[in-house]
């Protein structure tokens, strides 16, 4: 792989945070005092969020970037999807599995990582994936569900775009375009006054 090109697959790859737990979004641990690498967090004081599956937002994902696509803003990471080259080194960094490498045409995410059941994920964050399957039920072909977690489908013929999210109307804010995503992670008014 050179440059975030698979020659096998033939498609670009780019990095996706699946999280939008900011500072604002989720739990956070009372005075957190621990470690300040994502893996060490992880095993020894399981970080600062109370969502055991997001992002620690302590740039273990910075560190390992050799394209400087990646920042830490409200202790969320941030890929600059214009600077990723797809290397995949972040995913290897990343403890919990929030990293993941998809297709670099994909436009929508479903920004969690959760597997727990919707109204757990809730009470630890407030734009988590509950599982109402809406995004399935509008685009079987483009989303899946499993269990309490839906995600895009990035094989599908043609992949969601701005338009299926305006129509889906995620009712906590997990289905997103990439840009609507970066707007709410540099602290977007909007975001917060409709979301707390």
């Amino acid at each position: 792989m050179a440059l975030g090109i698979d020659a096998g697959a033939g498609k670009r790859k780019r990095a996706v945070v699946r999280c939008s737990g900011d500072t604002l979004q989720v739990v956070r641990h009372l005075n957190y005092n621990g470690v300040t690498d994502c893996a060490a967090a992880s095993l020894v004081a399981g970080g600062p969020k109370g969502c055991r599956y997001g992002c620690l937002g302590l740039g273990s994902c910075v560190n390992a970037c050799p394209a400087g696509a990646i920042e830490i803003v409200n202790n969320l990471a941030l890929v600059h999807r214009e600077l990723c080259i797809g290397c995949g080194k972040c995913v290897a960094a990343c403890p919990r599995g929030v990293i993941a490498l998809v297709d670099a045409d994909a436009e929508v995410h479903v920004y969690c990582n959760s597997p727990a059941k919707g109204a757990e994920k809730r009470k630890q964050c407030k734009v988590a994936c509950i599982g109402c399957r809406k995004c399935a039920k509008y685009a079987e072909d483009k989303f899946t569900v499993n269990g309490s977690l839906a995600s895009v489908n990035y094989d599908a013929e043609v992949l969601p775009d701005a338009e299926d999210v305006e129509n889906i109307k995620c009712p906590t804010g997990a289905l997103l375009t990439a840009s609507q995503h970066h707007l709410i992670e540099k602290n977007d008014p909007a975001w917060k006054k409709d979301k707390k």
